[in-house]
Order: C-alpha cells, then sequence, then structure tokens
C-alpha cells in the first residue's frame, strides 16, 4: 500500500513547502518541526509541534496518532483528534498541522492514489456550454466587453487578447496573497489564544475557510445557495479584517506599554512592595537609591508622557524594520 502526501498549504515564511509531495510504501513515518522527523515541516511560530504525529502502517491500513500540542484535526473538524487517539487513514484524508495542510491519500500498489475519487474540476470547468459555438470570435467579443467593462479603451489587439488570460491570472494572484495575509492573521490570534474564525451555516468567507487559491473561487463564484459570501463582499470584508488587524495590534501594543510602565510609577510601587519581605528597609528613611528612582521618575515625567512615548515608538520603529528587511530578504530568496 502506498501512501502519498501533498502538502496543500503552509505557514507564512515556507510557502517552497507548497505542492511538495512525499510518498511512503507499506510503512510508517513521523511528521513534525523537528529534523528528525522523516517529514519535516519547518514553522517559524512553532505551532507545530517538535514531533506532532506518526503514522503507522499494519496489515495493509495506515492509522495516524496525535502526538502534539497544539492538535491535529481531521478532514476540516474544528476538535482535535486528541493526543494519544489515533484514527484510520481512508483512501483520501485531509489533515492539519498547524498551518499546514495536508493531503494523505492511500493506494493499492506503486500509483498513488490510483483509487482515490476524482479530483474537483477546476472552476472554469463548472460551467456547461455548447463547445461547437465557443469560436475564436466568442473570445475576441469577451475580450472586448471585458475591456469595455473595465474602462480601456484603445488598447491593441494583441493585448486585448491577452486580457481574459491576464485579468483570470491576476484575479487568481490576488486571492491567493489575500488568503496567505489571512493565514498570517490567524497564526498571531493563535498564539495570543484568541478565537478564529469557525464553519457556519450560511455566511461563511471562503478566503477564510478555504485551503487554496482554486477552492476558494470555485466556493464564491460557482457555489450555489447562502452558505458563502458572494465574491465582491467576501474580499472586501477580508481588507476590512486585515485593515482591522494591523490597526488593532498596533494600538493595543501603546495601551499595554502605557499600561505597563504606570506598574512602576513611585507612589504605585509603595503601595504594593511593603508587603513584600525586606521591602521596608528599602523605603525607610526614604533611602538613596529610592529618592534617585522617584527623582528620575519625576524627570521623564516632567518632559511629558511624549518622551517616553516617542522613545518606544522609535524603538518599535527599527524593530519593525529590521523584521521587514528580514522577511523581503527570505522572500526574495524563496523567489530566486
Amino acid at each position: 500500500m502506498q501512501l502519498s502526501i501533498k502538502v496543500v498549504r503552509a505557514p507564512t515564511g515556507c510557502h517552497q513547502m507548497v505542492g511538495e509531495r512525499f510518498s511512503f510504501v507499506d510503512r510508517g513515518l513521523t511528521f513534525g518541526r523537528a529534523q528528525s522527523n522523516d517529514l519535516v515541516l519547518p514553522d517559524p511560530l512553532s505551532f507545530v509541534s517538535s514531533r506532532h504525529g506518526l503514522v503507522e502502517f499494519s496489515q495493509g491500513r495506515y492509522t495516524v496518532y496525535d502526538q502534539s500540542t497544539n492538535g491535529l484535526f481531521l478532514d476540516g473538524d474544528l476538535v482535535p483528534l486528541g493526543v494519544g487517539n489515533s484514527a484510520e487513514l481512508g483512501a483520501v484524508t485531509e489533515l492539519r498541522v498547524g498551518e499546514y495542510l495536508l493531503l494523505f491519500e492511500v493506494s493499492e500498489g506503486g500509483v498513488a492514489a490510483a483509487e482515490a475519487p476524482a479530483p474537483k474540476p477546476a472552476a472554469a470547468d463548472v460551467i456547461s456550454f455548447d463547445q461547437s459555438h465557443h469560436t475564436a470570435v466568442s473570445d475576441d467579443d469577451m475580450a472586448v466587453e471585458l475591456a469595455l467593462r473595465l474602462g480601456l479603451h484603445g488598447m491593441s489587439e494583441s493585448r486585448l487578447h491577452s486580457l481574459p488570460d491576464e485579468v483570470t491570472a491576476l484575479l487568481r494572484s490576488c486571492i491567493g496573497n489575500v488568503m496567505e495575509v489571512l493565514s498570517a492573521r490567524r497564526q498571531v490570534k493563535q498564539q495570543l489564544k484568541m478565537d478564529n474564525t469557525v464553519i457556519q451555516r450560511s455566511d461563511n468567507n471562503a478566503l477564510k475557510v478555504s485551503a487554496t487559491a482554486d477552492d476558494a473561487i470555485e466556493r464564491m463564484f460557482a457555489k450555489s445557495g447562502d452558505a458563502y459570501l458572494p465574491p465582491e463582499q467576501a474580499l472586501v470584508e477580508a481588507f476590512h479584517d486585515i485593515g482591522d488587524h494591523q490597526v488593532a495590534m498596533m494600538a493595543a501594543t501603546l495601551q499595554v506599554y502605557q499600561q505597563v510602565v504606570a506598574r512602576f510609577e513611585p507612589s504605585a510601587l509603595e503601595a504594593k512592595l511593603p508587603a513584600a519581605k525586606g521591602a521596608g528597609k528599602l523605603f525607610s528613611g526614604k533611602g538613596k537609591l529610592w529618592e534617585d528612582y522617584t527623582n528620575l521618575y519625576e524627570s521623564i515625567a516632567a518632559n511629558g508622557a511624549d518622551s517616553v512615548h516617542e522613545a518606544f515608538l522609535r524603538e518599535f520603529s527599527a524593530a519593525y524594520s529590521e523584521n521587514l528587511r528580514k522577511l523581503k530578504k527570505e522572500r526574495q530568496k524563496h523567489a530566486s
């Protein structure tokens, strides 16, 4: 029996893993963040455990065991399998490992996924029409109509002919990159132990709950009913969430910083420290060290809160720029 594993989604910074395939025949494997695993899943934020899980092969069957800290999720389940628990892998099984989405396919013999269900049709294949009427003329008509709807005039024939393909590629790229940003936002919320998006009966945003850009496109444009938001509404909501996240993160950072600084105000410390063992010696006779600290704090306060605020922003800006530089360098390295 052959086990084929495909990486469908990967964390931010590990995009080179997407599309990678791994194959195992009549044998088990371990998977996780550590290099000692059979399947190594890099994860800068360490949502993937060093050894996240184990797959055993016995009597022609593959069984997966959860050995993780943050949970192993099967086939879109919102509840993890649970440490020590196991589940048999079917012909096709989706496993969520941290921010990774892995597709496990079990097949007989040496041909991977030979008996797996046929893949879903691409979004374009969902449309049914008479191919005999789909001529070069209709392609040109479609390109002209698209150009007019976009307010484009005076295009050359070659540019006009390539317009539908370029717009399609742009749409797919836009959706894919928006999903990556939403994934990074989701990772931050997980790190802060905050609630994340869960699938509902209706009005789901396909950009937040889909594994790939193609899945999101199919759900937004080809699915009927009210399970998913319309395309434009989904994209607008996604951009609003991304913008709100940026503003909220900065505001929360400043608020927490101000609250931490306030805890070191002399009178606040005097109210808390006397109860501690030996703290009385610190304040007895207005000790020199304490007096120096009080004078320093008052000097800073006399210059206004802006001076402390500006110092924080200066350091924050430097750290932000350095991390941004590292991310861009990493992206350029993977692009080359």
